[in-house]
């Protein structure tokens, strides 16, 4: 989960950051709210499919990158079971990215 939002959101929030901040301290709040609400947009188009995708492929990739020696059939099930589980984690940790940011600015 945490190296799929680090290649996901946190390049989106580490640019963001500098021109929400530019735009918080001169007090142009039309053009913050603009960028805030369309980096927030950004992440969710990112971050919804990846998730679908692996709801319904994610057994796959956990067989391909982990089932080998005691990694057996069984625990890809249960590993990829977990994942579905987690997978809205995913996206709001995606949204966390930028709201951290505002507590920054």
């Amino acid at each position: 989960m945490m190296v799929l939002g680090t290649l996901t959101s946190n390049g989106i929030g580490i640019t963001i950051y500098p021109i929400l901040s530019k735009f918080w301290s001169t007090r142009n709040f039309d053009d913050f709210l603009h960028y805030f609400n369309k980096s927030i947009r950004i992440i969710l188009l990112l971050t919804i499919p990846i998730s679908f995708f692996f709801f319904f492929y994610g057994q796959f990739f956990i067989s391909i990158i982990f089932e080998r020696g005691k990694f057996t059939k069984e625990t890809t099930e249960s590993v990829s079971q977990a994942l579905k589980y987690s997978l809205p984690s995913f996206v709001f940790q995606g949204i966390g990215t930028v709201l951290v940011k505002l507590y920054y600015i």
